[in-house]
């Protein structure tokens, strides 16, 4: 006889058939979880297919249910604030009005829900906790961290074990360097608050080893373990990878302001000029989201002309085509002190079966990925990153990847590892 599933409720702003990063851990657990013990029930907002922007107007914002036998999830109507129509040109929040508008959601969400847009996530997790009594234990994962208090809540109110996912940290990361005095009154509101809501976690989980050290020291919370976001080994099954006849080379993702792109851009040039008649041709899939990043990349490149390629977010299989037929994946260390950290897309370059550069070497977590999977090449110089992609283009370069330890990072292994410490530490 099969031992019967946990159920747990996960409430999560973002999942599936949105397309932004944040979707992708959660819709994971979705998928796997039930095999390891437990049996997800997600609660979450609508979304239109492949958006990519919180606050587009959804379409058909109808609430709805899906059930299968992996997970079922509630979708409910999105309720777009002021603010997020304010949102809809950036512009809007750099003035006084915006600013207000912000300021009053923040301090306002820690003693009412009134003026939270997606409030209802809330309440609807409450009638369901109400009727469903079947359901062991709450599962947030933020951004947004308010959803950290709506697990306090009803953990309280029911007497249920309380899990908090941080996908980033909150305030005791390293990245604020806003050190005006309306920034300062925020954080002393928030600290207070993210003690106050996960003060009664059975367990914090986090991406990395470094956050959850620090994650631990400022909540007090030993149970702090790392599921790492990883890849998803479904995502690779039917794709095809694209044939290119020129050298190509791609950068996918999120790119940072801290990610230093000066030493490849020298090494690439060198090699250029070593090699003028390779044509040379490189991809930034996803980056016109960072409009910022977009300016900066084209200032840079622009001596590729025509073939600098600089894309919109595209649907996963389009994107994994387009990586696994390039020759080489690129990827720019986070400088500055900033510890524990991976880039977004490092786990699905893993998986790709295409060789890595990193360049420059963040001395860190993604240093330490690439050279235990020995899936990739360190850019310590900018005369370092001409001679390997020459290697790279002659086939000089002994490409031999770790697949098992490249298996250990895939959703379903993380999935695993979450079910062992719910089964741990929810009691």
């Amino acid at each position: 006889m099969e031992k019967e599933l946990k159920r747990i409720l996960i409430i999560s702003y973002f999942f599936p058939p949105a397309n932004i990063a944040g979707i992708f851990r959660v819709f994971s657990w979705a998928k796997y979880l039930n095999k390891f013990g437990w049996y997800p029930v997600i609660v979450t907002r609508k979304f239109n297919n492949n958006q990519v922007d919180i606050t587009d107007e959804v379409i058909d914002n109808e609430q709805s249910y899906e059930k299968n036998e992996s997970y079922e999830v509630h979708r409910l109507p999105y309720e777009r604030s002021l603010r997020d129509r304010l949102a809809a040109n950036p512009d809007n929040l750099k003035n006084w009005f915006g600013k207000v508008l912000t300021l009053w959601e923040i301090f306002s969400s820690g003693f009412s829900n009134r003026w939270v847009p997606y409030k209802n996530l809330y309440t609807f997790s409450d009638e369901l906790l109400q009727k469903d009594k079947s359901i062991k234990a709450i599962l947030v994962t933020g951004r947004p961290f308010l959803l950290f208090k709506f697990a306090h809540l009803l953990g309280k109110k029911y007497n249920l074990p309380q899990v908090f996912d941080y996908r980033d940290e909150w305030n005791s990361h390293q990245w604020v360097t806003d050190e005006s005095w309306r920034r300062k009154i925020i954080t002393t509101f928030e600290k207070r608050r993210e003690k106050k809501w996960v003060q009664g976690a059975s367990l914090i989980t986090t991406c990395s080893e470094e956050w959850a050290e620090r994650i631990a020291k400022f909540t007090k919370i030993s149970n702090t373990k790392v599921i790492y976001n990883g890849y998803d080994e479904d995502d690779f099954k039917s794709v095809i990878p694209k044939v290119y006849k020129d050298f190509v080379l791609v950068h996918s993702g999120t790119l940072y302001a801290t990610q230093n792109i000066k030493i490849f851009n020298e090494g690439l040039k060198l090699f250029s000029k070593k090699f003028p008649d390779i044509k040379i041709v490189v991809q930034f899939p996803g980056l016109t989201y960072s409009l910022d990043q977009t300016e900066r990349i084209r200032d840079k490149f622009a001596w590729l002309g025509d073939n600098l390629i600089i894309l919109e977010r595209i649907p996963k299989s389009e994107l994994l085509s387009i990586m696994m037929g390039a020759k080489l994946l690129i990827m720019f260390g986070i400088e500055h002190g900033i510890h524990g950290h991976h880039s977004s897309k490092i786990f699905e370059y893993l998986r790709c079966n295409v060789p890595i550069l990193l360049s420059p070497t963040d001395c860190d977590v993604m240093d330490d990925l690439v050279k235990e999977t020995n899936t990739g090449i360190i850019g310590l110089s900018v005369k370092n990153v001409a001679d390997n992609l020459e290697k790279i283009y002659f086939n000089k370069y002994d490409y031999k990847p770790d697949y098992k330890r490249i298996e250990n990072y895939s959703r379903e292994s993380q999935a695993k590892r979450l079910a062992a410490y719910l089964d741990e530490y929810v009691k």
